[in-house]
């Protein structure tokens, strides 16, 4: 689930933003796409009652709890993007993102997005919301390698990681941040618990959209 913001402002930086869970509210609809595809995976449905439990689990962790392999974990994956694309327009946007972005473009902040979705699934989604300040969108189909996908965006942008700050709704968006070595602003409005955010210990943890603002104000942007 992960976006990407590059930005001027008294100095150079960049923002990443995970794309499914911390941009587009797409849980609800992926558990239910995962509760369509499960019969041919032989894997069990996810419950209503279970989704506490997601919440407070790491992606690994829920790998376990559902009994995934990694050939089953290939093709569920894959079935889930194209079933995605069905839905894509209509899944909301998460509420008062869309004014942050108009504000930090105000500001000469450039935009993108790095997302292991798909490319046409994110197109997609910007168009339904009519979001023009988009400036690139990067994808990477490597689901356990998201600092190696954040390191490979760094090089390729030619970027500072001093400069870096990543936003994400996971504990793997922490981990992947802390191992490259950028700070991370983690929301509690994703897939991942404030509680089991918290014990991963972001750089900063918010719980409303604007509050990456006051967030970037902090590192005198």
């Amino acid at each position: 689930m992960q976006l990407v913001l590059v930005y001027n402002y008294k100095m150079h930086h960049v923002v990443i933003f995970d794309f499914d869970g911390t941009i587009a509210n797409t849980i609800d609809l992926l558990i239910r796409l995962f509760n369509e595809i499960a019969p041919k995976y032989n894997l069990q449905n996810i419950k209503d009652s279970e989704k506490e439990t997601l919440r407070n689990s790491s992606a690994t962790e829920l790998i376990k709890i559902y009994k995934i392999s990694p050939w089953k974990l290939i093709g569920l994956v894959k079935d889930l993007r194209s079933k995605l694309k069905l839905d894509i327009q209509n899944v909301a946007i998460t509420n008062g993102l869309k004014d942050v972005f108009e504000k930090l473009g105000k500001h000469d902040v450039e935009l993108g997005i790095v997302t292991s979705n798909s490319r046409e699934n994110v197109q997609l989604f910007l168009k339904k919301w009519n979001i023009n300040s988009i400036n690139f969108i990067h994808t990477e189909n490597n689901l356990f390698g998201k600092a190696r996908v954040l390191n490979n965006l760094i090089k390729k942008q030619g970027l500072k990681k001093k400069e870096v700050i990543y936003v994400g709704d996971e504990v793997r968006d922490i981990e992947a941040a802390q191992k490259v070595g950028i700070k991370i602003i983690a929301v509690t409005w994703g897939f991942n618990s404030e509680k089991r955010l918290k014990k991963a210990k972001p750089t900063y943890l918010i719980s409303e959209p604007k509050e990456i603002i006051v967030k970037l104000a902090l590192d005198d942007i």
